[in-house]
């Protein structure tokens, strides 16, 4: 909802209200009978940005076991939604940042990240920040 504007914004879709709306059973619901969940908004919005617009780790993992299961990708392979842009030229991840919504950026960052190697308690993490990094070509 934008008070200055009097608008509020559910994404023109029904799985995509049922996201704005936090109702993953609604979601579920749609998918059994469905719903396509390669759809845009007319801002490109997709599906994953909705999860991040409302800042929403539960429902983007509920979509990403039905994009998955739809999709028969590894449910650990999320690699995809960096090319999930929408019209601004925003991935999924750089919209949460964007819109300064840490805990759906740190559950999607953590998702991302590649295990170098564990010992014990100690463990050596990579990140691929290149959707991040603006330095150098971008």
């Amino acid at each position: 909802f934008d008070r200055e504007k009097g608008t509020v914004y559910y994404g023109e879709y029904p799985i995509t209200f049922a996201i704005s709306t936090f109702q993953l059973n609604l979601v579920e619901l749609l998918c059994e009978y469905d719903a396509d969940l390669n759809v845009c908004d007319c801002f490109g919005n997709s599906v994953f940005h909705h999860c991040v617009r409302v800042d929403s780790p539960e429902i983007f993992d509920g979509l990403m076991n039905l994009w998955n299961e739809r999709n028969e990708k590894d449910e650990n392979d999320i690699s995809f939604l960096n090319e999930i842009k929408n019209k601004s030229g925003l991935s999924v991840l750089q919209y949460a940042v964007e819109l300064g919504q840490k805990k759906i950026f740190d559950h999607i960052l953590e998702k991302m990240k590649i295990v170098g190697w564990e010992w014990g308690d100690v463990a050596f993490y990579a990140y691929p920040i290149t959707e991040i990094d603006t330095h150098g070509d971008n």
